[in-house]
């Protein structure tokens, strides 16, 4: 989910960014020039992380990790974890839209999941 929500971002503003090479260099071998993706496979690929993770989210046991540990956002509510994926799976939906073909179902799907409709579930970090 948040790989999608900050990769949205960037795509949004800049159109083609690194995104397959970009984190592939490490100390022992640093990419420095990884190539730009089109933001039309990227898009592709962030809506389906979204999937993924509603996917995951919806499992019962995460990986044998408590749900609510160390949850800085949402405090463990798993509810409003769903309902910023669904979020970032709409808005990434409605900006693709100028490099792919959304369909009115896809939208509608999505709404009907369950979107961030108040305050109390916004993303957010409180220090």
């Amino acid at each position: 989910t948040m790989k999608a929500y900050f990769f949205g971002i960037m795509v949004d503003m800049f159109g083609d960014v690194p995104y397959s090479e970009a984190f592939g260099g490490n100390l022992y071998f640093a990419n420095k020039n990884p190539k730009f993706d089109k933001d039309s496979e990227i898009y592709e690929d962030l809506i389906k992380l979204c999937d993924q993770a509603i996917s995951n989210l919806s499992k019962s046991q995460l990986g044998g990790v408590s749900r609510d540990q160390s949850d800085i956002i949402y405090e463990g509510d798993i509810n409003k974890w769903l309902k910023l994926a669904n979020t970032v799976k709409f808005r990434l939906l409605i900006n693709a839209r100028r490099v792919r073909t959304t369909t009115k179902t896809e939208i509608e799907a999505t709404i009907k999941k369950g979107l961030i409709s108040n305050s109390s579930e916004n993303f957010k970090f409180t220090f």
